[in-house]
């Protein structure tokens, strides 16, 4: 009788549950730039994110996930503990519950990204594009007053903030906006090219007007993270020349905005006293220094912590402006590691996971340049409260736990050899490696791969199998003679 394949169609439930996931993880994205207040409306489509995810099928988190989130829970857990050493308890109090929440929040979406990681990727870094996107133009619009009231409503102290409360979360956040859309600019196809460095030039532009040192900083760090990746991909002359020319327009592009916006004068003096590193409130007893100091006394002094606000409340004017030091001050020495620790675990995993070849290589490369900007920006301002900063966060964990679900049988060829052995980089080509296919890590077009026979050389094929004969039986295996054989024995007994 002939043996009928059946063709398995997805339930249409469950592409009806995927669907709703992906609009709300999208909107939930898209408007996490708008945060003028506390709570923000992004913090609605969170709340509803963390429980509706779980319940839609579409999350399934993996290790680093756990990892992670088990040291938050951790450094949580201890500063509910310091809490009642606060002056202000009312005020520590609703600062753990919203990292609470924004933890739980990371914990979900990383779950969801690692179920599906390729699409979902996608569908996150489109939404995250839209959200820099309309932040930068906001931000421009009201620093050149382009629209009556707008200065006052997207400017802070002359610097531009676009839709943040802080120049300082709006510049940081721009960054792995900016870092996506420039690689996009110098591999992507020559429209897309286009497009996205006209975006990137325009994201670059907003965040020089945030004077933010900060997200300079943290821009630095993720393009000399993103440097040697580059330097991989260009192993072919055609990549080389290509990637000449978007940096050589890139540069151009992003030269011509910074002479355009020099031309005033208010720009050129704010820009003087940013550069400069001799500023009053970084130096002296009350400057930011001057309070890092004494968290750091403080530190040594108190190995169980003083409290959430207790610093600001007490010892200092501020906070300390430096997120490890906070952490030890509000958790204790314990709490304070677990956050070094978990910083640690995303930075080495992410890297990891980036310099080995796969479909996912790029996405995950971009998320752990986004992250290592963001964890060293974390030594000279608090970043614990930045939601793009936990959006990044559960980015890189989903990607790094889906792509080990999707770890091919065959070891692909590493980034990190190829830099390691310069002479042998012109044979270099980033990709999988299973038998007889070839997928590109820098494309989605995979191909089959044909050996053709060397010349004069007989080629052997490999000699079907006979039908077995339906009438022959066939001769048992060993397990079913010893089962045969016990059978017997039971029944002569």
């Amino acid at each position: 009788m002939p043996r009928i394949e059946t063709l398995r169609i997805p339930r249409p439930t469950r592409l009806k549950r995927a669907h709703a996931a992906a609009v709300l993880v999208w909107l939930a994205i898209a408007l996490s730039c708008i945060v003028f207040s506390e709570p923000a409306p992004v913090d609605a489509l969170l709340m509803g994110m963390i429980v509706a995810l779980p319940l839609l099928g579409t999350f399934r988190p993996g290790r680093l996930t756990f990892l992670v989130s088990s040291l938050w829970l951790v450094t949580i857990g201890l500063s509910f503990a310091v809490l009642p050493m606060s002056p202000d308890f009312g005020g520590g109090l609703k600062h753990l519950i919203i990292t609470l929440y924004l933890a739980g929040a990371s914990f979900v979406l990383a779950g969801y990204i690692a179920d599906d990681p390729a699409p979902r990727f996608r569908i996150v870094i489109n939404a995250y594009g839209v959200a820099c996107l309309a932040a930068a133009v906001l931000a421009l619009v009201g620093f050149f007053d382009l629209v009556p009231g707008a200065y006052e409503l997207f400017t802070n102290f002359g610097r531009a903030r676009g839709p943040f409360k802080d120049p300082n979360v709006f510049g940081a956040a721009l960054v792995p906006g900016l870092i996506w859309f420039a690689w996009r600019a110098m591999t992507a196809p020559p429209r897309a090219a286009m497009w996205s460095a006209t975006c990137a030039s325009l994201i670059g532009v907003a965040l020089l007007l945030s004077f933010s040192r900060g997200a300079w900083l943290s821009g630095v760090i993720a393009a000399l993270f993103i440097a040697p990746f580059l330097f991989a991909w260009c192993s072919r002359p055609e990549r080389r020349l290509r990637v000449g020319g978007a940096v050589v327009g890139l540069a151009g592009l992003v030269l011509i905005g910074g002479a355009t916006v020099l031309q005033f004068e208010s720009v050129r003096d704010l820009i003087d006293v940013r550069v400069s590193l001799d500023q009053s409130y970084d130096y002296g007893p009350d400057g930011r220094f001057g309070g890092q100091a004494k968290a750091a006394d403080l530190v040594l002094e108190n190995p169980f912590g003083i409290g959430a606000f207790t610093f600001r409340e007490r010892h200092h004017h501020e906070e300390a402006h430096n997120v490890y030091l906070s952490q030890f001050m509000n958790a204790g020495w314990v709490g304070g590691f677990a956050y070094i620790a978990l910083s640690l675990a995303l930075l080495i995993g992410g890297t990891a996971a980036a310099l080995r070849g796969g479909p996912l290589q790029v996405p995950i490369m971009i998320a752990a340049a986004a992250m290592a900007g963001l964890i060293v920006e974390g030594l000279i301002i608090d970043t614990d409260h930045w939601r793009h900063a936990f959006l990044w966060q559960a980015i890189l964990m989903g990607l790094v736990d889906g792509r080990r679900r999707l770890q091919p049988a065959a070891a692909s060829v590493s980034i990190a050899k190829s830099i390691a052995l310069p002479f042998r980089l012109p044979r270099f080509r980033p990709s999988i490696r299973l038998p007889g296919w070839e997928t590109d890590m820098f494309s989605r077009r995979s191909a089959r791969v044909v050996s053709a026979p060397a010349p004069g050389r007989t080629v052997r094929q490999p000699v079907p199998a006979k039908p077995r004969d339906p009438r022959v039986k066939a001769k048992p295996t060993v397990f079913e003679a010893r089962k045969a054989k016990l059978r017997g024995n039971l029944r002569s007994a």
